[in-house]
């Protein structure tokens, strides 16, 4: 795209827009333009400069066959974060960064593991189940898919990382420049540009500045990878042949040999579900009887069934007293 024509779609989009005056950051002043009614204004010149310089990073890096990492928690990035990530088919955070997702990922790959085998038993409940199992499930489900759904697909360590707002997302930044990762984010102007390898100073707080770069960026990223696939002609049936086996395919094959009682995955040991009553019948008879009677082991007599001449109350011996 020509420069020009790049700088009145940053103009259309809002993109110019900065802080107040008074939360200037000193690491933005190359970027700032000037200032009207208390407010800066980015250089979009530099913008649109700094703009093109990250698709061709970006490009490069899906033409070596290299994975990115969006992320953006605010409310106004959400969108545009799971719109760009999943036309790439990319891991992204969009609610809530989990301390440890780069420097600490076993921890990490053991929530996944869970959010897929829970997964599953939502969609095929064992038929022993109840309505509270199923809802405690439910409830904790919903817990890992908003934290860490989006990090299924990644890899133990990601490309580079594309950041909205710096100051809200400073975690995952340091997180990244631990493990060598390198870092592209959006910068406003009351934001640090220290930790930050490739700066786009744009405004961070606006749906149409946040969605229009990082449109940018995915078209950029989407031209890289269709040079990957044209240099790697075995890339798709690659894909083809790993995605039968997912993690959480063996605890969906365990669950499967259980619940069904008349097959057998091995002669000498047969997958059955077998009830209480074919294990052991008088257990089972005798719990029965209780039940019906209200007289079952852990629970206290009804007041209709309490022997005659005993008081109500507590079902603890009283304390024996001595008068004076």
């Amino acid at each position: 795209m020509n420069k020009q024509d790049l700088v009145q779609d940053l103009i259309k989009n809002n993109v110019q827009y900065g802080h107040k005056t008074s939360r200037y950051h000193p690491d933005m002043a190359a970027y700032i333009w000037g200032a009207r009614n208390g407010m800066h204004l980015i250089d979009l010149n530099k913008t649109a400069f700094m703009l093109q310089h990250a698709c061709d990073q970006i490009r490069k890096v899906m033409e070596l066959g290299g994975q990115i990492l969006w992320v953006g928690t605010k409310r106004q990035a959400q969108k545009s974060i799971l719109k760009a990530a999943q036309s790439l088919n990319h891991p992204y955070v969009i609610h809530r960064w989990i301390g440890g997702t780069l420097t600490n990922s076993d921890q990490v790959k053991k929530a996944v593991t869970k959010l897929l085998h829970m997964r599953d038993a939502i969609e095929k409940p064992l038929p022993h189940m109840k309505k509270k199992q199923l809802s405690m499930l439910s409830k904790e489900l919903e817990r890992l898919e908003k934290n860490v759904s989006g990090v299924v697909r990644l890899k133990p360590m990601p490309s580079i990382l594309v950041v909205v707002d710096v100051k809200r997302e400073m975690t995952s930044i340091k997180e990244a420049k631990k493990c060598g990762i390198p870092v592209l984010a959006l910068v406003d102007t009351n934001s640090s540009t220290e930790l930050v390898d490739t700066i786009i100073p744009a405004n961070d707080d606006s749906p149409k500045s946040i969605s229009f770069v990082l449109e940018c960026l995915s078209e950029a990223a989407q031209e890289g990878f269709e040079v990957f696939k044209k240099n790697n002609p075995n890339f798709e049936k690659e894909q083809q042949e790993r995605s039968p086996r997912q993690h959480g395919q063996g605890f969906h094959d365990n669950r499967k040999r259980f619940a069904n009682n008349n097959s057998s995955v091995d002669s000498k040991a047969p997958a059955t579900q077998a009830s209480a009553a074919d294990v052991n019948p008088e257990a089972e008879s005798k719990i029965s009887k209780s039940i019906a009677t209200g007289q079952r082991r852990g629970t206290p007599l009804s007041s209709g069934s309490r022997k005659p001449g005993s008081k109500g109350g507590s079902s603890r011996p009283m304390s024996k007293t001595t008068k004076k």
